[in-house]
This record gives structure tokens, sequence and C-alpha cells, in this order.
């Protein structure tokens, strides 16, 4: 009698259940999802990786911190007779019904109360006890916190001041680092000294020799070609 006692209260049972795993686990999934959405924007807007996998950590560890609370919740029998007997004014007979097929061995006077809640029971239908309700902002700001951190962290950032991201301006100053280039001694001597530029910055590394004023590609060839041929007359004039 407690199997068929169980599956009349088990629509208004399981309907309670998903309300309190609701009630649980909701709570824990606004915060960790209003807290991601706030560091994955931030990681947007700054460009930052580092903030936005600390968003991405911070929804992962919500998500399964809200599981945890909501598939901790268990049946209750109880709750769900008593919501039966208020909802139809049945005046405690499924509670009282539930209490006496727990007994071991159950008196006739039990069983007796457990044959009349059966039968009311089957006139009626369980499932109208079973209300259900959830705070519904609560659960949009959830969901829509939620899929702003899923767009902020897979979105790639648009720098604001157009200038690249970090990684760009490093990767730009590793390729355009001035870099020291020796030309050998050609024509020995005094004259023949050996020549150093610093490519891509125009400046020469020779003290006897002006400072270059242009900074572009013709100057910097002209100012070698000048060198070269100074060189060149100073050989010849040796010889």
């Amino acid at each position: 009698m407690l199997q068929q006692l169980q599956e009349k209260l088990d629509p208004v049972c399981r309907r309670q259940r998903l309300q309190a795993r609701v009630a649980a686990a909701l709570p824990v999934a606004f915060f960790a999802a209003g807290l991601a959405a706030g560091l994955a924007l931030l990681g947007f807007l700054a460009g930052s990786v580092i903030l936005k996998l600390a968003a991405a950590i911070v929804l992962i560890v919500g998500v399964a911190a809200a599981s945890a609370f909501a598939f901790g919740v268990k049946r209750d029998w109880t709750s769900a007779a008593r919501a039966v007997d208020s909802h139809f004014q049945l005046q405690d007979r499924s509670l009282t019904a539930l209490a006496s097929a727990a007994a071991a061995s159950p008196r006739a006077a039990q069983e007796l109360q457990l044959r009349d809640a059966l039968e009311r029971l089957s006139k009626v239908d369980t499932r109208a006890a079973a209300s259900f309700e959830v705070d519904r902002r609560r659960l949009a700001i959830t969901l829509v916190c939620t899929l702003a951190t899923i767009v902020f962290v897979v979105w790639p950032s648009t720098p604001s001041n157009g200038n690249g991201t970090p990684e760009q301006i490093e990767a730009a100053k590793q390729k355009f680092q001035p870099r020291a280039v020796e030309f050998p001694d050609l024509a020995g001597g005094s004259a023949g000294k050996s020549i150093k530029f610093l490519a891509g910055s125009g400046k020469s590394q020779d003290p006897f020799s002006p400072p270059l004023r242009r900074h572009d590609e013709i100057a910097t060839t002209a100012k070698i070609r000048q060198y070269f041929q100074a060189a060149v007359e100073a050989n010849d004039s040796d010889l």
C-alpha cells in the first residue's frame, strides 16, 4: 500500500523537488553570472585575456556550485502529503496514511486509514496541489548575464585607442627594434673606420660623422654611399 500511496503523491513530490532545486540553485547562479558578466565586460573593453579567463572560471564554478545545491535536494513525501491534504481539505488523511504505511507492522486501524486515504486520493487529481513558482526576474537576469559573459569572452576585443592590443604593440616593437649593422673596414687606415648604423633608426654610431637629420630610407642610403666613397678615395690616395 505504501507504493500505491507514493504513486498518488509522486506528481506533487516531483514538482516540489523541482521547486526546491530552483530555489537553492538560483541565488548562486545569479551571483556568479553577475560577477562573471562584469569581469567579461572589463576584459572586453580593456582587451585583457586574464580578465576574460577569470570571467570564464567564475561562470564555470558558479554553474558547478548551483548544480551541486540543486541535486542535493531529495524527495520529501511528507511535504507532498501535507500539500495534498491542504489543497483538497482531506484533514491530514494523506499524512496519517503515509505514517501508517511506513510502520513495520501496521495495525488494523492504520490499514483502514490507509485504504480510506487511497480511496480519497483516487477521486482527485493530485497534480492540482503542486504549485511551481520561480523568481522570473532573477532568472531572466541570470540568463542574460550568462549569455553576455559567453559573448564577451568569445568575441575578440576591439582596442578603443586604435593603437592595437598590447600583444600587437609588443610584436611591432620587436619587429622594428633598432639593431646594429656593422660595415667592415674596406679601405683600411684611419679613413677606413668600421661604420655602424642602427637599422630602422637612421642614426649612426660613428662618433666622427654628423648625425643624420632625415630618417627615411633615401637619406640613410645616401649617407652609406658617402661613407663608402670617402673610404675608396682615401684608399686611392694611399696607393
